[in-house]
């Protein structure tokens, strides 16, 4: 079949546009159908692993509540409280070197009056040791006091500030007992009994021991009752006395035995009774037979005028020698002190001045006498404590 020009032409023109719509829905359709095989499609997600981070619980500590005494006088901590050392089976008291030597020993002292218990007072002083930046033990001295309940007194020490010493030979004295504290790396006190003058105190007993001396080597000698009274103590530090008394009576043209029962009756009696030797155990009886008439110390004196007591009782010759002789009296080992009505209101001797580094046992100071420094004490620690 033969077509004419004309249906030809129109015959491609239409199988040519036919032909770009096959292609241009071909184009559509293949779009369409990624688009919706796209969207028909599951995607699954990444599986992402949680990091796990522990829990930390902190440990409650639990915190016991404060003691009345620890609100008042701060927290002790279980540190501080270890590094002091108790002394156990050696209950008695601590002394400081006497004042008159410029050595203060004792630092401070607080006193409880019943309110808190022996434990807590343990504490408070711990404490209050612990905030002395010079404090490096302290004792607790525990008697009767207020309506029955017990009275504590703490008194705090430095020895490279005066010699402390302890003994045992006071628990009977008005009813009291005591402990001693010392911090660890520091020197314990020294004990007293190996300081003290080797001969019994108290007026009598020195009395006793005068007439021992005085009458040695004589018919009128008591062996046996001079056993106990001539120690060597008292024949080092109380004899000279008496034989500096019996010469200067010879030399003057005196009865001996009166001189020196003048001389030292009036020292002895003073070392025990007297409104102006104060209280026994603050050791003011060191500074009052010390004395002198040109000290700037108010009060008595054993000797100097115009407050010496015993000025007239005594050659003037032999004053160094009485001094040293009441030193020893009053640096006896300590015993109680009896009132006449049988009752213990303190203890006669344990004032001791000795163990004084560059002074002489039982001496007084003289004017250009240089307190010890604090170097001079530990030295003399270390040597004595060995």
């Amino acid at each position: 079949m033969r077509f004419s020009p004309t249906i030809l032409f129109f015959l491609s023109s239409f199988l040519s546009e036919h032909s770009v719509l096959v292609e241009a829905r071909s184009s559509k359709s293949s779009k369409s159908s990624k688009k919706s095989s796209k969207s028909n499609s599951i995607t699954t997600p990444a599986t992402t692993v949680p990091t796990i981070v522990p829990t930390i619980v902190p440990t409650i500590v639990p915190t016991k509540p404060l003691s009345q005494a620890e609100k008042y006088f701060g927290v002790l901590s279980d540190e501080d409280a270890a590094s002091y050392i108790r002394i156990e089976g050696n209950r008695g008291f601590a002394y400081g070197t006497p004042f008159i030597f410029g050595s203060p020993a004792i630092l401070d002292r607080y006193v409880n009056r019943g309110v808190y218990s022996l434990e807590e007072v343990e504490k408070i002083c711990t404490i209050k040791c612990e905030q002395n930046p010079l404090c490096t033990s302290f004792e607790i001295e525990i008697g009767p006091g207020p309506e029955g309940l017990d009275q504590h007194i703490c008194q705090f020490y430095n020895p490279s500030l005066g010699t402390v010493f302890i003994s045992d030979a006071l628990k009977v004295v008005v009813g009291a007992d005591s402990t001693f504290f010392y911090k660890k790396g520091t020197l314990p006190p020294l004990p007293l009994e190996k300081f003290t003058c080797g001969v019994a105190p108290g007026a009598d007993a020195t009395l006793a021991t005068v007439g021992c001396i005085a009458t040695l080597d004589t018919e009128f000698f008591d062996a046996d009752n001079c056993l106990d009274f001539l120690t060597a103590d008292a024949l080092t530090y109380i004899a000279p006395a008496v034989e500096c008394i019996y010469k200067d009576a010879l030399m003057n043209m005196e009865d001996p035995s009166i001189a020196i029962s003048t001389c030292l009756g009036c020292a002895s009696a003073t070392l025990t009774t007297g409104d102006y030797v104060g209280f026994v155990d603050d050791c003011v009886l060191n500074a009052f037979v010390c004395k002198k008439n040109d000290d700037s110390l108010p009060g008595a004196s054993l000797f100097g005028a115009p407050n010496g007591v015993c000025e007239d009782a005594c050659s003037s010759t032999c004053m160094e020698e009485v001094r040293t002789a009441a030193l020893c009296v009053v640096g006896a080992p300590p015993k109680p002190f009896f009132t006449s009505e049988g009752v213990a209101v303190g203890w006669e001797g344990g004032c001791v001045s000795n163990g004084i580094p560059g002074l002489d046992p039982f001496t007084c100071p003289s004017a250009d006498f240089v307190a010890p420094t604090p170097e001079d004490y530990a030295a003399f620690l270390v040597e004595n404590s060995e």
